[in-house]
């Protein structure tokens, strides 16, 4: 049986490639990990021989489907004490078609209140995910009161969601764990290490509170400290963190040498190999008639298999050249980026003027507006997060797609054509023209707030997201990762303004377009034909559709037509990203011919990001070797996309996906900068500060907004990381937060005849306060998807009964 288990570790781990393991040194370190693993399949401990095929399993899943497992369960599934390890194993790596069958043997053992391994069955239970509040309430409910680890193991199956799309019950599980006994509060600071979804931010605070009150013990402290690492997203955090949890790899507790490494085997880089490999070649003795105390042996043999494992997950992890990328990668991305400031360099020398700077001369192609109205909204996230979308919920939320013609007839035309009869540069001059002062003030402030945030958060979520993991880089590297990507979009934009950023947009837009229909082709190449990998019909996963609006469903297509709709309306009547393109055409039907052409590109992309995500799933499903330990294709469907760029495609291609990913956030970054610099110059320098240099000529001026500001943001996304809490379920609140009041203003200017600059100002703000309200408070128990709708309504509806009682006083 030893030889069959070594000979599939050897023939499915010791594969030729170049991880993190380079080099005949390196080599020989994998080989020193590899037999660790070995040692481990064929230890004289029981629940070593558990977890050494528990870490296998998570390495390459399904490989133990194999003589060598049901030689394994014949020989310990009878014997208790042992048998639940058995169909542990069984329940999770087994053959498909019996993991059902070792689950309910588990929740039978649990079940039966006269077994001695209830204990195990319990913590199997909770381990493997099964949401157990569907079980015997009263056997249930006896070892709630008995307490200890079993009431700890309870508590964490009943915190498990019924469905996948449904967080734990932190809540519950944190109240239990203030007022449970040692043994409860050491179950459950286990179960937070290993729960499936991310903590919430709130939580994640409760937990760092935790991990400092002395009132646990030191081990039960230093558990919580592995979850707040695993679950942090803040690199200051998470970097600080990290090192108390190598610091615990030489702790005199084996438990806790055993959970760091599994925490570095999920969280870990390549520059853990050092203190990991240090561990896999300690030769403690570890067989019987050793000196040492039978009970340390077995501890320190399931440390070693331990630190075998997340080495080899590093190893896992990092396919490629210690950057990630192959040297063709790299010239394709530096020609990518020096083709982008020969651009701006190139246009620099064309723009005359501040119109020419801003506006392209007002005679700007509409078609190429339009790809660059659609790369500017389309962020790297998105880009990310569409195919994974559409694994993970199905197609659901592409019918947004529905709303676009109602949004083009409104867009196009109510207000394109008001815009458009106005000879304006800034947008928000159209506030002043038509209401006063004070209102374009409010607009120029919610805008800026808007895009400052926006574009110093897109360029380090595409960092830290995306990028960081593909180029195989240090976490330490994402500041300076930003600063340079900023700078290289900052170079181009300022040099050569409009021009140079609408035809850099319609570069990016044609990258974007290509990485993801050649990674389409690719994986089609691999089943044979396109025909092989679609599915033939609605995976059961996937929600159901609703067509009717439905505020306690998280998606319908009613919601989604809805969101959308508004949206599109919001941002193109109110973001000056939006309404620069327009006054950059000629005249009204070249502006509605580029707000088509941004909708019907936005539609075309995204249909092919959802095939995409069935393309990526049918691969990790044929492939799941290909998987990253410890992952799943629907549980981490948003990690496939960035996974199969580095394992999937070939070198070059590789590169040119990875230069798609940085068009989306240089798209968007240069689009913002351009539009800011021309609200700061018309709306803030020009009126306020008229005399200010002015021995500059005008262009010059617009230059150095343009140069200040880059740097601005490229140094705030440095530090956008150091936000506390969940920083994107923030930033998205926040920048969800001011679309509807911004449009609220333009609405106003545009549409309401009777409108007031006082009653509009504040009817501006109260839309804002209403928004923070939804988001930030639970206002009316509303979600979040009601930010957008309630506030555009209410903002409307009080700007014009302010406006009414302004007038009557008047």
């Amino acid at each position: 049986m030893r030889k069959i288990a070594n000979a599939v570790v050897v023939a499915f781990i010791l594969f030729p490639g170049s991880g993190c393991f380079r080099g005949s040194d390196d080599q020989t370190g994998k080989e020193i990990a590899v037999s660790r693993l070995e040692e481990g399949l064929g230890s004289d401990y029981f629940w070593v021989r558990v977890h050494a095929r528990e870490f296998l399993a998570q390495l390459h899943p399904g490989i133990q489907t194999d003589t060598s497992f049901r030689a394994f369960l014949k020989q310990h599934e009878a014997i208790p004490g042992e048998r639940i390890g058995a169909w542990r194993v069984g329940a999770m790596a087994g053959p498909e078609h019996d993991k059902g069958r070792f689950l309910d043997k588990i929740k039978e053992a649990y079940l039966d209140t006269a077994g001695t391994d209830r204990l195990h069955a319990a913590e199997s239970l909770a381990k493997l995910g099964v949401a157990i509040k569907d079980m015997p309430g009263g056997v249930i409910q006896s070892d709630i009161d008995s307490g200890g680890k079993i009431k700890g193991y309870i508590l964490w199956g009943l915190s498990l969601p019924a469905t996948q799309d449904a967080a734990p019950d932190y809540k519950m599980l944190l109240d239990e764990f203030k007022k449970g006994d040692a043994g409860t509060c050491e179950s459950i600071a286990y179960a937070l290490t290993k729960l499936p979804a991310r903590m919430p931010a709130e939580v994640w605070e409760e937990v760092r509170e935790l991990a400092t009150d002395n009132r646990w013990s030191e081990f039960v402290r230093n558990r919580l400290k592995l979850a707040l690492f695993l679950n942090s997203e803040n690199p200051g955090q998470r970097d600080a963190l990290k090192k108390e949890v190598v610091d615990f790899l030489q702790n005199e507790d084996k438990r806790l040498q055993y959970a760091a490494c599994e925490a570095l085997a999920a969280k870990g880089d390549r520059h853990d190999i050092a203190a990991l490999a240090k561990m896999v070649t300690d030769e403690q003795p570890v067989g019987p008639g050793s000196e040492a105390d039978p009970g340390l042996v077995k501890a320190h043999a399931d440390v070693r298999i331990a630190a075998a494992f997340a080495l080899l997950s590093l190893d896992k992890q990092t396919p490629r050249s210690p950057s990630g990328l192959s040297d063709l990668d790299w010239v394709v991305i530096v020609l990518f980026l020096v083709w982008m400031v020969g651009i701006g360099f190139f246009y620099s020398i064309k723009s005359k003027n501040s119109d020419d700077y801003f506006l392209g001369g007002r005679s700007m192609n509409p078609i190429m507006v339009g790809l660059s109205l659609f790369a500017t909204l389309l962020s790297t996230l998105s880009y990310l997060a569409y195919p994974g979308e559409m694994i993970k919920y199905g197609p659901m939320m592409f019918f947004g797609i529905l709303a676009y013609p109602i949004a083009y007839f409104l867009i196009a035309r109510f207000i394109i054509p008001r815009i458009m009869e106005l000879n304006v540069t800034s947008a928000y001059e159209i506030l002043e023209l038509k209401l006063g002062a004070k209102v374009r003030d409010l607009g120029t402030v919610f805008f800026l707030l808007l895009r400052f945030l926006w574009m110093a958060t897109i360029i380090y979520a595409t960092i830290n997201t995306a990028l960081i993991h593909i180029l195989g880089f240090s976490q330490d590297f994402v500041p300076w990762a930003c600063l340079l990507l900023s700078l290289i979009t900052v170079l181009y934009t300022t040099m050569g303004g409009m021009k140079a950023v609408v035809l850099t947009d319609v570069i990016q837009s044609v990258i974007m377009f290509a990485g993801a229909v050649f990674t389409i082709v690719v994986i089609s190449f691999d089943f044979g034909s396109l025909t092989e990998w679609f599915p033939k019909k609605w995976l059961p996963h996937w929600q159901e559709i609703t067509w009717k609006v439905d505020l306690n469903q998280r998606m319908t297509v009613g919601n989604i037509m809805v969101m959308a709709l508004l949206w599109k309306v919001c941002t193109s009547g109110s973001d000056q990203m939006a309404i620069q393109r327009y006054l950059s055409t000629r005249d009204i039907a070249s502006a509605k011919q580029s707000l088509k052409t941004s909708l019907w590109s936005s539609a075309v992309l995204q249909i092919i990001l959802a095939v995409l995500g069935l393309a990526l799933a049918s691969f990790f499903l044929k492939h799941p070797e290909s998987l990253g330990p410890g992952t799943s294709v629907y549980e981490n469907a948003d990690t496939l996309f960035p996974r199969f760029i580095l394992i999937g495609l070939p070198a070059g291609m590789t590169g040119l996906v990875v230069a798609a990913l940085m068009s989306a956030a240089m798209s968007s970054l240069s689009s913002g900068l351009n539009s800011s610099s021309s609200v700061i110059y018309e709306d803030i320098w020009i009126r306020y500060f008229p005399g200010f240099m002015k021995h500059m000529h005008p262009l010059q001026k617009v230059h150095w907004i343009s140069a200040i500001m880059g740097v601005t943001v490229s140094v705030c996304s440095m530090f956008v990381g150091h936000i506390e809490g969940n920083l994107l379920d923030v930033v998205n609140k926040v920048v969800n937060l001011v679309v509807a009041p911004l449009f609220v203003l333009f609405f106003m200017a545009l549409f309401v005849p009777g409108a007031t600059e006082t009653g509009t100002f504040w009817g501006g703000l109260f839309s804002l306060l209403i928004a923070v309200l939804i988001a930030f408070f639970d206002f009316l128990n509303l979600g979040v998807l009601m930010i957008l709708p309630v506030s555009l309504v209410s903002g409307i509806i009080m700007s014009t009964l302010l406006s009414f009682l302004s007038r009557i006083r008047t």
